[in-house]
Protein backbone atom coordinates (compact mmCIF):
# COMPACT_ATOMS: atom_id res chain seq x y z
CA UNK A 1 0.00 0.00 0.00
CA UNK A 2 1.08 3.57 -0.68
CA UNK A 3 0.51 6.44 1.71
CA UNK A 4 0.12 9.59 0.20
CA UNK A 5 0.08 12.38 3.06
CA UNK A 6 -2.07 14.29 1.20
CA UNK A 7 -4.90 12.04 0.16
CA UNK A 8 -8.26 13.93 0.70
CA UNK A 9 -11.12 13.25 2.71
CA UNK A 10 -14.24 12.33 -0.05
CA UNK A 11 -16.22 13.75 1.88
CA UNK A 12 -15.10 17.06 2.41
CA UNK A 13 -12.82 17.08 -0.69
CA UNK A 14 -9.82 18.21 1.61
CA UNK A 15 -7.40 17.36 3.89
CA UNK A 16 -6.40 18.44 7.46
CA UNK A 17 -2.86 19.25 9.08
CA UNK A 18 -2.13 17.42 11.97
CA UNK A 19 0.78 18.26 14.49
CA UNK A 20 1.96 15.58 16.95
CA UNK A 21 5.09 14.82 19.16
CA UNK A 22 7.62 12.05 18.67
CA UNK A 23 8.69 9.36 21.49
CA UNK A 24 11.83 10.43 22.72
CA UNK A 25 10.76 14.09 22.26
CA UNK A 26 10.23 16.40 19.39
CA UNK A 27 7.03 16.96 16.97
CA UNK A 28 6.70 17.47 13.79
CA UNK A 29 3.16 17.47 10.99
CA UNK A 30 1.68 15.95 8.12
CA UNK A 31 -1.38 16.47 5.92
CA UNK A 32 -4.10 13.46 6.38
CA UNK A 33 -7.66 13.31 5.97
CA UNK A 34 -7.64 12.14 9.36
CA UNK A 35 -6.02 11.34 12.81
CA UNK A 36 -5.51 7.59 12.55
CA UNK A 37 -4.23 8.49 9.01
CA UNK A 38 -1.81 11.27 10.01
CA UNK A 39 -0.52 8.60 12.44
CA UNK A 40 -0.08 5.82 10.18
CA UNK A 41 2.04 8.75 7.81
CA UNK A 42 4.03 9.31 10.31
CA UNK A 43 5.00 6.60 11.39
CA UNK A 44 5.60 4.48 7.97
CA UNK A 45 7.74 7.95 6.60
CA UNK A 46 9.73 8.30 9.48
CA UNK A 47 9.77 4.98 11.32
CA UNK A 48 12.12 3.90 8.62
CA UNK A 49 14.55 6.83 9.24
CA UNK A 50 18.34 5.99 11.48
CA UNK A 51 16.15 7.71 14.20
CA UNK A 52 13.03 5.65 14.06
CA UNK A 53 11.03 8.02 14.94
CA UNK A 54 7.51 6.90 16.16
CA UNK A 55 4.51 8.84 17.37
CA UNK A 56 3.65 9.49 20.36
CA UNK A 57 -0.09 7.87 21.09
CA UNK A 58 -2.73 10.12 22.18
CA UNK A 59 -0.81 13.64 20.23
CA UNK A 60 -2.12 13.88 17.34
CA UNK A 61 -4.03 16.75 17.46
CA UNK A 62 -5.74 18.48 14.09
CA UNK A 63 -4.50 22.35 13.35
CA UNK A 64 -7.76 24.40 13.29
CA UNK A 65 -6.07 28.19 12.29
CA UNK A 66 -3.07 26.82 9.71
CA UNK A 67 -1.94 30.14 9.48
CA UNK A 68 -1.73 31.05 12.84
CA UNK A 69 0.04 27.85 13.21
CA UNK A 70 2.85 28.73 10.69
CA UNK A 71 3.06 32.26 12.27
CA UNK A 72 3.73 30.93 15.81
CA UNK A 73 7.17 28.94 14.71
CA UNK A 74 10.31 30.79 14.02
CA UNK A 75 11.37 30.37 10.35
CA UNK A 76 14.97 29.15 10.28
CA UNK A 77 16.85 30.53 7.38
Amino acid sequence: MTLNPHRKDPSTGRTTLFTFLWVGGGYNQVYARDAAQAEEIANAHFGGSPANLQVRKGTVRAVRDEAAYHNSHVNCD
